[in-house]
Parts: structure tokens; C-alpha cells; sequence
């Protein structure tokens, strides 16, 4: 059997919890670590918070504690600077209200976020997390939930099975807070990576994870409607395809069918004019599900399938898309191997060109799996 490959579309947003420049918040007053009691005793008064800032110093950085009004944090965003890990250890180490030393662990693990660090991410949204109450001015608990269930989906190919459950329980934690009613967007996003957890979540009964996926998506699609968030509908529904495409049972057809339906339809929005690598991605799975229809008439959905898959490469290319290029190019040999007619033997050399091709790419050094299926 042919392993196929597919691409599935997952958005992070930024929140309550993106980082703000420096001149976006004008400090009541500043003082070095060494004054930290007169910095705190002029921040009682002012009825202020506590926010580290890396200082640019003759030696290097030296860590602040800015005051700043609370006026300042009617902002979505928490005014949070970034901090190093030899900064926290500084800063653990004074004689400073937990809040100071918690809100120095935010920044540093929205910098270790932004900076795609995720697994220090996940020790320090983790241990901030464990903490009984959080400052108003640290990133709210659904939104260091989301973001923590992001860092394990992100780091999940190391280990899928052990990952992705802490994903789903970071995301359901979100979730809690997160209502529709309350949070329309954040709960729709949280919703759609919680579906591209379960759909990926392995296990004894895949089947029932690929049902939790779907239901996952279609809760989201009651937020993200094609008229008032056409892209994160569009993504949803590419997403949604993935997991009917992947569907087992005795409906394996009505599945395929499902995921077709969900693929024209985010096709609707992800044209190759304004969404190219979306289109293109769509494209892709719409042909893997044309690739395993069944039917009286096999060989038009093995040409629909390659039909998709050489308009996908059209946008992936080699030079551009080395990855996603050779992938799209085992997909098209594993269409042309199972094409049958009286081409029969010039489709097998097809199928044997495009698997070439991708091997290109797919060395035994770089993807020694992708190598060894594609070899197969």
C-alpha cells in the first residue's frame, strides 16, 4: 500500500498575549533591580504593575522592573517584555513579590513562543499555569492553555501518541473559558486545533479520534462562516476534508465523497490568484481522496486525482517548495501506478518517473522515512 501525504492547515493567533515595543507603554517611573524596594514602594502608590524589560547596557542587558500605570493595560495585548532564562534566574533570586518573578516567566515563555522554542515554551507556560492566581497583567489562563496546546502540536512528531493528549487537554482547558458566547473567534480557533489534534491522534480506535476531529471542525464552522471569516472557513474546511479523507468504515466511499465536498468547498475561497500555497495544499488532498475513491469507473477518479496533483505543481515547485513539491510528486506516482487501461505499462514508467523525481528530494539522509516509503 501507498503511504499518502496530505496537508493540513493550523492557525495560531496571538491574542490578549502579543508582546508590545517598549514605546507602547510610557512608564510612570523606572528603577534598577538594586532599588527594588523603592521601585515596589512607588508602585503600591501608584496602584501599578510590574512588567521586566531587558535593558540594553554597556555589558549587555540588564533586567528592569518597569512601573506602569495599569491605565496603560486597557490593551488587548499584556505589556510583556521579553527576559532571558539568566535573567529569571536573577530575578528568582531577589527578594521580589511572586508576581514580578511570575510575570518575568511570561515574557519569557511568549519569547520562547514567538521565537519557536517550544519545548522551554511548555516548561514555562506549564509552571505558570501551576501558580494558584495569575497578575491582570500576565496573559489570561484560556490563552496560555491555547498557547501551550499550540507548543505541543507543534513539537508532536517527536512522539505523537504521548504529545498530542497534552495538546488536547491544554486545548480543553482553553476551552473551559473559552465559550462560544463569550469568545466567539478565540473558542473557533481553539476548536479547529483541537480537530487537527484528534486528527492525527493515533491509537486502537483511530476511527472514533477521526469523529472527534470532525465534530471538532464542525463546531468551529458555526463561528467561521464563509461570509464573515472566509479564510479561517475556508481553512477549516481543508481540515475538516483531512479527517473524512482519512475516515475508516464500511462508508469509506460516502466518506471520500464528504471529504471532496469539504476540498470544493474551501476551493471556493483558497482561488490559486489569492491564496497560492493554500490552493495548492487543497489541491493536493483533493486529489488523495480522488486517489482512494472507489467506484465503477476507477480510472476517471485516478485521472481526477492526477488532474490535482499536477495542478498543485504548478505552485510547488522544486525551488520554492522542495518538500511539499516532492510530496506531491509520490502522490502523482501513486495515482499513475494504479491506473489501468491499455496505457497500462507507460503509466507504470509515469508512476516510476515521478517516484525518481521526488527522491530528489526525499534523500535516505534528510527523510529516511519519506525516503524509504517513496522507495517502496
Amino acid at each position: 500500500r501507498v503511504a499518502l501525504r496530505r496537508a493540513l492547515m493550523a492557525r495560531a493567533v496571538t491574542g490578549r498575549a502579543g508582546l508590545l515595543d517598549d514605546r507602547a507603554v510610557a512608564p510612570a517611573a523606572r528603577a534598577r533591580l538594586g532599588e527594588g524596594e523603592e521601585a515596589l514602594r512607588l508602585g503600591r502608590r501608584l496602584g501599578a504593575s510590574f512588567v521586566i524589560r531587558p535593558v540594553r547596557t554597556a555589558g549587555g542587558h540588564s533586567p528592569w522592573i518597569s512601573i506602569v500605570d495599569l491605565r496603560e493595560f486597557s490593551r488587548e495585548e499584556a505589556p510583556l517584555g521579553k527576559v532571558s532564562q539568566t535573567q529569571l534566574a536573577v530575578l528568582e533570586s531577589l527578594p521580589l513579590p511572586r508576581d514580578v518573578t511570575l510575570l518575568a516567566r511570561c515574557a519569557l515563555a511568549l519569547s520562547y513562543y514567538q521565537r519557536k522554542s517550544y519545548e522551554p515554551a511548555i516548561h514555562h507556560i506549564t509552571e505558570i499555569l501551576a501558580a494558584p492566581a495569575l497578575h491582570s497583567a500576565a496573559p489570561a489562563r484560556p490563552h496560555l492553555n491555547f498557547l501551550l496546546g499550540n507548543s505541543y502540536w507543534y513539537v508532536r512528531s517527536t512522539d505523537p501518541a504521548s504529545l498530542l493528549p497534552h495538546a488536547i487537554a491544554a486545548y480543553d482547558a482553553a476551552l473551559a473559558e473559552w465559550t462560544q458566547d463569550r469568545s466567539p473567534t478565540n473558542w473557533a480557533i481553539t476548536m479547529n486545533n483541537l480537530g487537527a489534534a484528534y486528527g492525527e491522534l493515533p491509537g486502537p480506535d483511530r476511527a472514533a479520534n477521526l469523529r472527534e476531529a470532525i465534530r471538532s471542525f464542525d463546531d468551529a464552522l458555526q463561528v467561521y462562516t464563509r461570509d464573515l471569516y472566509p479564510t479561517d472557513w475556508a481553512m477549516t474546511m481543508n481540515n475538516r476534508g483531512n479527517a473524512y479523507l482519512e475516515l475508516p468504515g464500511p462508508d469509506r466511499a460516502a466518506n471520500l465523497r464528504e471529504a471532496i465536498r469539504s476540498y470544493d468547498q474551501a476551493l471556493q475561497v483558497y482561488t490559486r490568484e489569492r491564496y497560492p500555497t493554500q490552493w495548492a495544499a487543497t489541491m493536493n488532498n483533493r486529489g488523495n481522496a480522488y486517489l482512494e475513491l472507489p467506484g465503477p469507473d476507477r480510472a476517471a477518479n485516478l485521472r481526477e486525482a492526477i488532474r490535482c496533483f499536477d495542478e498543485a505543481l504548478g505552485v510547488r515547485t522544486r525551488e520554492r517548495y522542495p518538500t511539499d513539491w516532492a510530496m506531491t510528486m509520490n502522490n502523482r506516482g501513486a495515482a499513475y501506478r494504479q491506473l489501468p487501461g491499455p496505457g497500462w505499462v507507460a503509466n507504470l514508467r509515469e508512476a516510476i518517473r515521478s517516484f525518481d523525481e521526488a527522491l530528489q528530494v526525499y534523500t535516505r539522509e534528510r527523510y529516511p522515512t519519506d525516503w524509504a516509503m517513496t522507495m517502496n
